[in-house]
């Protein structure tokens, strides 16, 4: 070949090339049903869910109370006609598909028959789920496997009818204050740090081309958080601020009594000053220290989490103070206070779980301070950093969605493990992630 031939083949190869570097991240980020099919065996009947990419899951158990479990899919770019499907397997009653836009997952319901068993198992590759079903019933079994065909998506053509979905009975809205004391749910009040002029803190360079602040970042994290608890069947979720606004230290508190909090649990991004924000990284939980803290590095981050009260209110935050810890509810303060410490390590135990938060976290992980939003004698109150935003490489991680869903999953397991463990009646729900 010539020369010249050769110079125009290494052109067409760039040009390629260019073109797959372009086009490769908006490839590579949407995650689509690729199909569904399952099998039927004398001992075992296989749902197999098949994704385009490796997938994110939540699972719901609500058997004993409504005798149905979800598969909630979080990154599916594409919504899909409702639809129940029979799979002619009397080990299951039956199968609900249904894209909830407003809360931006596809659900799979299944409907286990009576005494059979159910888990959620990976598949041969990543991009596989399995959900089996293990036990024998009267009727017979199908032995032959079956497949379909990606579900519609609801940007079907004109005219295509859509199969009617029954009514679910977990898409009903959350239950009033009164209705959840006598399901016997445990309500857990969430705290998204900081809010409308309260930036918080702010990483140091741009990522994705923009610079992140803590009060988008927790608000995320805290939805997070509250869409698993209140598909839970022992908790309901009330969220401090759901928007960018400003909420005062003391009416953040006083939120949590009002509306009968079992928990209260604020989420905040940390933050480093100078030449200790190239190393310092990892998660921090907190609880109440009346004296506050005589560490340097802790004694600023005080600062940052209280001063967004003091500039506005400064005399009415002292006579609140003053309030908290008066002879009449000091003893109360540190009744909560020993559980809010009890809580820390539960959730501590929790953060563990994760290969993430087990390699990377602050040293002791749990700690005392005088934050003002955990002076609460009502219950027990924990405030988490979740990590550090003036780390670059933590950094990156804290504003991607799926380490968001991360810490809300280790975040929702350590409610579970404190509650459990504070009232014998209470029974855990854990998630997997």
């Amino acid at each position: 070949m010539s020369s010249i031939g050769k110079h125009c083949l290494r052109s067409v190869h760039v040009g390629l090339l260019a073109c797959l570097v372009l086009f490769l991240p908006l490839i590579s980020c949407a995650n689509t049903l690729a199909g569904l099919k399952w099998e039927s065996k004398a001992d075992l009947f296989v749902f197999s869910i098949e994704t385009s990419k490796p997938m994110r899951h939540i699972v719901t158990n609500r058997i004993e109370s409504d005798g149905f479990f979800q598969l909630d899919f979080t990154d599916l770019s594409e919504s899909y006609e409702g639809r129940e499907m029979t799979v002619h397997d009397a080990r299951v009653d039956r199968i609900l598909l249904q894209s909830l836009t407003e809360e931006g997952v596809t659900r799979l319901t299944f409907y286990p028959a009576r005494g059979i068993e159910w888990r959620i198992q990976p598949g041969d590759r990543p991009t596989v789920l399995n959900v089996e079903f293990r036990g024998t019933v009267s009727a017979a079994a199908s032995p032959a496997p079956v497949s379909a065909r990606p579900p519609e998506r609801v940007s079907a053509p004109a005219g295509t009818p859509a199969p009617a979905v029954p009514p679910a009975r977990e898409t009903k809205s959350a239950p009033a204050i009164q209705d959840a004391a006598k399901e016997g749910r445990k309500t857990i009040i969430i705290d998204p740090g900081h809010g409308g002029y309260n930036n918080g803190c702010r990483n140091f360079w741009k990522i994705d081309g923009k610079y992140h602040d803590e009060k988008d970042l927790t608000l995320s994290y805290a939805r997070k958080l509250k869409y698993l608890i209140d598909r839970s069947p022992n908790l309901r979720a009330v969220m401090t601020r759901d928007g960018d606004n400003f909420i005062s230290l003391r009416d953040r508190v006083e939120f949590s009594w009002k509306h009968g909090g079992d928990l209260f649990v604020s989420i905040h991004m940390n933050a480093s000053p100078g030449k200790s924000s190239a190393s310092a990284r990892g998660v921090e939980l907190y609880y109440w220290k009346e004296s506050g803290s005589d560490n340097a590095a802790q004694s600023y981050l005080e600062k940052l989490e209280n001063d967004e009260m003091l500039p506005r209110l400064p005399g009415a935050e002292n006579r609140h103070l003053k309030e908290v810890l008066s002879d009449l509810m000091k003893n109360a303060l540190e009744e909560q206070t020993a559980l809010s410490r009890v809580l820390c390590q539960e959730m501590w135990n929790a953060f563990q779980k994760s290969s993430y938060f087990k390699t990377y976290h602050r040293t002791p992980p749990i700690k005392s301070a005088r934050f003002m939003v955990l002076a609460n004698y009502d219950m027990p109150s924990i405030l988490i950093e979740v990590g550090f935003l003036t780390h670059k490489v933590e950094g990156r991680y804290l504003v991607s969605d799926s380490f968001a869903w991360t810490s809300a999953r280790v975040m929702y397991n350590g409610i579970q493990r404190f509650l459990a463990g504070q009232d014998p009646s209470f029974k855990p729900h854990y998630v997997d992630f």
